[in-house]
């Protein structure tokens, strides 16, 4: 009788044991519903991708930090792309940067360090409305956010050839370019081709680019926009334009506000609403705040 109730203590324990192994074997494991966005916006990046969740559980095995306390900052290559993501290894974990790196020429072009909580990436940086060319972006990096801290432009050479470098729209262009261009494409090609043909400025780096620039900006006309990004249209004989764009968040989603911004001879500024359209003889179509469509020659 004492044997059998020995066995039976013997088999409980073992049954403990197992289910406890168990656990901890289940609670040391990233899946698919810990990375926090396994794909964002107008990119073809999956982060919760089969190859990906074994490289977090690599990580989470060796347990060993680099970035701010218990976090570890690592990159994978997807398109030609560098794509970042913090591991908090305490919780299991993973935050994905919403952000695709080219022109990353080594990890050295990354800096952060374990004492701060700060990731700075240096080279092209893209992202749904925004995207820094030749810049170092730093993020702040706090409980799964990531948020804009600075923006600085790598190339510091003379304005002449900082001008002679921006990237103008190509026309015939609209304001939905990226939604007709991913219907015939992959997303990976598009934000290609829209780095090419429809290139979106950061309002800092633009400020970068020369004091001519800055002067411009700090027009009342401008500066009372609070423009977020602008579109550098080739220039009309004397006359140079530009498309600014304002980002909103509303309940709905995100919004796009557009503005036509003349900067030479004189500073101009028309409000053309959410959508517009320009072809290739430099016609402007837009609708007005009644909704009323309207259009005009710019000259």
């Amino acid at each position: 009788m004492k044997l059998f109730k020995s066995l039976n203590v013997y088999i409980c324990s073992l049954l403990i044991a197992s289910i406890g192994a168990f656990s901890i074997s289940n609670a040391n494991v990233i899946k698919a519903s810990d990375v926090n966005d396994c794909k964002f916006d107008f990119d073809s990046v999956d982060f919760c991708e089969k190859k990906y969740l074994e490289l977090y559980n690599k990580i989470l095995k060796e347990n060993k930090f680099n970035f701010y306390n218990d976090k570890y900052i690592d990159s994978f290559k997807y398109n030609g792309n560098f794509y970042f993501f913090v591991i908090e290894l305490s919780k299991n974990k993973v935050y994905a940067l919403p952000v695709s790196v080219t022109s990353l020429k080594s990890i050295k072009n990354v800096d952060f360090e374990n004492n701060n909580n700060v990731l700075c990436l240096s080279g092209n940086i893209n992202q749904f409305q925004n995207s820094y060319r030749k810049s170092k972006v730093c993020y702040q990096y706090e409980n799964g956010n990531f948020k804009l801290k600075s923006t600085k432009l790598l190339d510091r050479g003379s304005a002449k050839n900082k001008n002679t470098d921006i990237k103008e729209i190509i026309l015939p262009t609209s304001s939905d370019y990226f939604t007709k261009c991913s219907k015939m494409n992959s997303i990976s090609k598009c934000e290609k081709l829209s780095s090419i043909e429809n290139h979106v400025y950061m309002l800092n780096d633009v400020k970068s680019m020369s004091p001519e620039i800055v002067g411009i900006f700090n027009n009342q006309k401008i500066k009372n926009l609070n423009l977020d990004g602008v579109k550098f249209l080739p220039n009309i004989g004397g006359s140079q334009y530009l498309i600014g764009e304002k980002y909103q968040d509303t309940d709905n989603g995100s919004n796009t506000f557009f503005y036509l911004l003349k900067i030479k001879p004189n500073v101009d500024v028309k409000n053309i609403g959410g959508f517009y359209s320009i072809d290739k003889n430099f016609n402007l179509f837009y609708k007005d705040e009644s909704g009323k469509n309207k259009n005009f020659k710019l000259d």
